[in-house]
């Protein structure tokens, strides 16, 4: 699981997810979604939470909420936990009947949600897991080279995973300026698209059939042609690839916009692993920054995560490990790993629309991500995955072998 506790709102009042909001601000390792729905909405709206405990407002005494709930609280579904306000120990019981694990009256308390919330973390641990492990790439800004290292990971992990018919997918979701599908000449696959005009329609044979097939045997949902406003995926749509996703392949490589989104969030927390990536120097640090920043204030924080230095130049001696030392201490955080740059077999694959070990085996770009691909593999495993009830942790940091920091300090 992950190390961070994501929990979905369903709310019948601004007034109770703005009591929840409140209550979530001073819980660590916590990430606290609401949606304020009519009761009617509710089903439709739970129906992409995986691995995550539900808290839905309802009336105990309303025949609708209760059938909502009965709805909600299947056997091997996602933890259900009502809130309700007025609530008789008759209409309790009777919710409880329903298979929801706990019932909170409101306005609810901070000791209560805790004790619920520990309550909804221990049934997630009995639950089937999705197999596939996520790995989100997101850029501090554009130009950060952030398609490339997507793409070259995918490759890696296919390449990794042979031996073990290990499946791979890499997932577009920059709307706008996405071009995974032109760097693996897929240029007339534009599988989110179809996703986005029929996400109602959406489920496991669908996503197959919007998948494009590369000739290396890895699958892409490749962005549109044209640009498209980021607010035409939805939350819950995004749950659902994910969701789908997940179950089908091993390994699922996300390519997010560096712009934040609705639902880049929730992308982020259900990765095993983030990805930062940055050009080293005054303006990549900076945004990069806001990012960290932006992740704390979404309960992020304890993500496992990788900041990633890409396009480094290593030409002249030693001077490149001090200029990544000053970067890591005015970003506040160990930049892990570095990147080589070579631009001539970077440029050369995308004009050609190929990946690099196309162009040329063995280039520095693919030897460093290679290395990190292997670091990223042991981050993630099974074995290095924290118990469901343990305390949320923060990573430790990783070292490039091509990048002894902590050597060099």
């Amino acid at each position: 699981m992950n190390r961070i506790l994501s929990v979905l709102v369903l709310a019948q009042s601004q007034e109770c997810a703005d009591e929840l909001r409140s209550l979530a601000s001073d819980l660590a390792g916590v990430r606290l979604e609401c949606r304020v729905l009519p009761a009617a909405a509710i089903p439709k709206a739970a129906e992409a939470a995986v691995n995550r405990i539900l808290l839905v407002e309802c009336g105990a005494e309303q025949q609708e909420d209760r059938l909502m709930l009965a709805q909600l609280a299947r056997p091997g579904g996602p933890p259900v936990i009502a809130m309700v306000r007025g609530a008789t120990i008759a209409g309790v019981r009777e919710l409880m009947r329903l298979g929801v694990l706990d019932v909170l009256p409101r306005p609810v308390t901070a000791a209560d949600l805790t004790q619920a919330l520990t309550q909804g973390r221990s049934r997630l641990a009995t639950l089937p897991q999705a197999r596939g492990r996520v790995y989100s790439f997101m850029g501090s800004c554009g130009g950060a080279g952030t398609t490339t290292l997507a793409i070259q990971t995918a490759m890696e992990l296919l390449q990794q995973g042979k031996a073990r018919r290990e499946k791979v997918c890499l997932i577009d979701l920059d709307l706008q300026f996405g071009n995974v599908g032109l760097a693996l000449d897929l240029a007339g696959c534009t599988g989110l698209g179809q996703v986005i005009e029929a996400s109602s329609r959406l489920d496991p044979a669908f996503l197959a059939s919007a998948m494009a097939h590369h000739e290396s045997g890895l699958d892409v949902l490749a962005t549109p042609g044209e640009i498209v406003p980021f607010e035409a995926l939805g939350v819950a749509t995004v749950e659902q690839i994910l969701s789908f996703a997940r179950e089908e392949y091993d390994h699922v490589v996300i390519d997010l916009p560096h712009a934040w989104t609705a639902w880049t969030p929730g992308v982020l927390a259900a990765s095993s692993l983030v990805s930062l990536v940055l050009r080293v120097g005054v303006s990549g640090v900076q945004r990069a920054r806001n990012h960290l920043r932006l992740m704390a204030e979404e309960h992020l924080d304890v993500l496992p995560k990788a900041v990633i230095a890409n396009r480094v130049e290593q030409r002249w001696g030693n001077g490149w490990r001090q200029q990544i030392r000053e970067a890591s201490r005015a970003l506040g955080h160990d930049i892990a790993f570095t990147v080589r740059r070579d631009d001539e077999t970077a440029v050369a694959a995308q004009e050609a629309g190929k990946p690099l070990r196309a162009i040329r085996r063995n280039s520095v770009i693919e030897k460093d991500v290679r290395a990190f691909v292997e670091q990223a593999l042991a981050m993630t495993s099974d074995a290095a995955r924290p118990q469901a009830a343990a305390p949320a942790a923060a990573p430790a940091p990783v070292l490039h072998p091509f990048q002894p920091l902590k050597a060099a300090r």
